[in-house]
């Protein structure tokens, strides 16, 4: 049965209570006009009891009427209850998606189809300057007269469907700057899947942006100071490079020339020469070869910092033993116990570190000589980033409250009587040391020896 021109509750009430009522009504008459037939009954006993039976019919129907409308009403009542809790949570979770969004960490708005504002967060309206102005109900375009084409023309596809962001967009403002936006807009739907609107994200990076062009600035301005840094230190290395040149052959050739002449009147005239003069012609002598020596340090400590490295794998120990053997003399061979333990390889320039080993090993024989029993031992350890060397004697030492100086030029911590030497083989050492992306120190007490220890840096370490 069908009742179109009724609403849903006239419907439900008809189909609840009506329809039972009148189901139960005809079952009733039918069934006591089939039962007071199989009765023989005389007129007057039908007439009474057809009364009964009609006071008893009011009288059940009435307490079914009752009952039905009774449920009916509290099915009304439960139903209204579901709606008005329905409706409650429904607000409750309006009220927290509205809280949600408004405190939003990110600027975000809501706009319909006509880009009428719905909804925004409070940082959007921080972000662009909205505080003092009415946006909800108010149209995008309203509120923001100087949008970008662009702009436009990305909302209108959003409304096809498609989702569109940019990491970075230039967006002018009313006050005629402009701000960089990161943005983000995704078309919201309807029930019925059709676009009902646009959800836009965007986060102001204007200060972000400033800070990327100051850098950009700052890396402009530092890459022109490296290039004239740069020019002006090749021209003070091609400055050194004649200044060496100048060293290696035209003081070179004064000393020669004292040297010579000073050999000359000691062969030639010595017998002539009292022993304090051929003192003075020994002390002259000596000077010559000194200066000569450290003409040719100060040579090598300038090019140890210009020659261009050739890295590879170095094999250490071969190195300082062959080294030990080239630097020392076989008579002193004779009163030191050298001692080589295994070695890890370096990644290094071997010219170099062929230097390194030289210079320290040279020390070590050289301050350890005032001992009967000379020890120089030489050592290595593989640590995670580096590798570090190690070569002890039991000489002379040094007090360590001077070993700031040590590795500095022309700086001697003994008197040139006791050890010869020009000061400026340590330097070198450090120098070397450090190209390669390494360090230098050294351990000592006066009388007892010195260590010193030097660290390289492995494959792929920073050395230049």
């Amino acid at each position: 049965m069908n009742f179109p021109c009724m609403n849903r509750p006239i419907k439900k009430a008809i189909y609840r209570i009506v329809l039972p009522y009148a189901v139960f009504a005809v079952a009733w008459i039918w069934l006591s006009d089939e039962f007071l037939g199989t009765l023989s009954l005389k007129g007057s006993e039908i007439t009474w009891l057809s009364i009964y039976k009609g006071t008893a019919f009011v009288l059940v129907t009435s307490l079914l009427l009752a009952f039905l409308v009774a449920s009916e009403e509290k099915s009304r009542a439960l139903v209204q209850q579901k709606l008005s809790e329905t409706a409650k949570a429904l607000e409750n979770r309006e009220a927290r998606l509205r809280l949600f969004i408004e405190n939003a960490p990110a600027a975000i708005a809501m706009f319909d189809r006509q880009m009428f504002t719905l909804v925004t967060s409070r940082r959007f309206i921080t972000d662009f300057g909205l505080e003092s102005r009415e946006v909800i109900g108010r149209s995008l375009y309203e509120v923001f007269p100087q949008i970008p084409e662009r702009w436009k023309e990305a909302l209108q596809r959003c409304f096809d469907g498609e989702i569109l962001k940019a990491e970075e967009d230039p967006f002018p403002r009313a006050d005629g700057k402009t701000d960089w936006v990161r943005w983000e807009i995704h078309p919201w739907r309807e029930t019925d899947g059709s676009v009902g609107g646009i959800l836009l994200f965007s986060e102001l990076i204007t200060e972000r942006k400033q800070a990327q062009e100051e850098i950009r600035r700052l890396n402009a301005d530092l890459e022109r100071r490296v290039a004239e840094r740069t020019a002006e230190l090749e021209v003070a290395n091609r400055e050194l490079e004649a200044f060496s040149y100048s060293v290696s052959h035209d003081l070179r050739a004064p000393l020669r020339t004292i040297d010579g002449y000073t050999r000359i009147l000691l062969e030639d005239y010595g017998p002539r020469l009292d022993e304090e003069g051929r003192r003075i012609c020994s002390v002259i002598r000596g000077g010559a070869r000194t200066m000569g020596k450290l003409i040719d340090d100060l040579l090598s400590l300038s090019r140890v910092g210009r020659v261009s490295m050739q890295k590879t794998p170095v094999d250490m120990e071969g190195m300082a033993r062959s080294l030990f053997f080239e630097i020392s003399t076989e008579k002193e061979r004779e009163r030191i116990d050298f001692r080589i333990n295994p070695l890890p390889r370096a990644w290094g320039d071997p010219s170099l570190l062929r230097q390194v080993w030289a210079n320290l090993l040279s020390n070590a024989v050289k301050f350890s000589s005032g001992k009967d029993l000379a020890v120089i031992e030489v050592t290595g350890e593989d640590r995670e980033e580096e590798t570090v060397y190690t070569v002890c004697d039991n000489g002379a030492g040094f007090d360590m409250a001077y070993s700031d100086k040590l590795f500095g030029v022309f700086q001697r911590l003994h008197r040139a009587s006791e050890f010869e030497g020009t000061g400026v083989g340590l330097a070198i050492v450090q120098r070397i040391v450090a190209r390669h992306g390494g360090r230098v120190w050294a351990e000592s007490e006066v009388g007892k020896g010195a260590t010193f220890h030097f660290s390289i840096r492995k494959e792929g370490g920073h050395g230049h």
